[in-house]
């Protein structure tokens, strides 16, 4: 899914940056408000991820290692509750997917990846997902 996902913009920043525009002009599905949907608080998954991809748009592609475990655990959440989504709410939450998924990098987009980006110094930053 990676690979046509960077077809529709090329780069990985233009990537997100277009989802992340679908994503702001889209209302969340309103079943999803008070829906626990396989054990998992729909609304606390789309404002994590949501909150990690707006850092990661702000600094340029790089995410700290705080938000980068979070983004991979609520991918793996993604992938577990879209089965159970239909219609407005899987294409909903297959968006947040996307980005999750492109903005890690992850073609199996299921973990975090084992030849991870080095750290910027001590600041903790990520490196290397800005560009394409």
């Amino acid at each position: 899914m990676t690979g046509a996902l960077y077809s529709m913009g090329g780069s990985r920043m233009a990537t997100v940056a277009e989802l992340w525009s679908a994503h702001g002009h889209a209302a969340f599905p309103a079943r999803l408000r008070s829906a626990d949907v396989s054990g998992i608080d729909m609304v606390t998954l789309d404002a994590d991820v949501a909150g990690c991809v707006s850092v990661w748009l702000r600094n340029g592609g790089n995410i700290d290692d705080r938000r980068w475990e979070i983004l991979a655990a609520r991918e793996r959440e993604l992938t577990r509750v879209l089965p159970a989504l239909t219609g407005e709410e899987a294409a909903y939450c297959q968006r947040l997917r996307d980005m999750a998924v492109v903005l890690m990098d992850s073609p199996g987009g299921s973990a975090v990846r084992s030849s991870r980006p080095v750290s910027r110094g001590g600041r903790g930053g990520r490196r290397g997902w800005g560009g394409g």
